[in-house]
């Protein structure tokens, strides 16, 4: 969670952001860093395959979007609907990607 925030609140003349742009798609950031943020929500929250799917993906999604209403006050960043989109896909994703799992270990 530092790391996402520590990214997402720099400003874009750093050049470490500009070095990670650079090479990387930030829709593929946001799409990787939200699938993720999601399954280790959901490792933290509950065992119970529903109430911690839907906790894990309200809290990921909660958090990016959090985090995108904060770059309004960022110099260089802005607030994106395509940003928050993503971090939807992607936490919606992740939250898939854990049912899928514990349905294919039930069965």
């Amino acid at each position: 969670m530092f790391l996402l925030a520590y990214i997402s609140l720099q400003g874009r003349d750093l050049k470490s952001s500009q070095m990670l742009f650079q090479y990387v798609n930030p829709l593929f950031l946001h799409l990787l860093a939200y699938f993720f943020l999601t399954i280790l929500f959901f490792w933290s929250f509950s065992k119970r395959l529903q109430k911690g799917l839907n906790l894990a993906f309200l809290f990921a999604f909660s958090y990016g979007f959090l985090l995108e209403t904060a770059q309004i006050w960022v110099p260089g960043r802005t607030f994106s609907l395509q940003d928050i989109l993503a971090n939807l896909v992607a936490s919606g994703m992740g939250g898939f990607f854990l049912w899928a799992s514990a349905r294919v270990k039930i069965e």
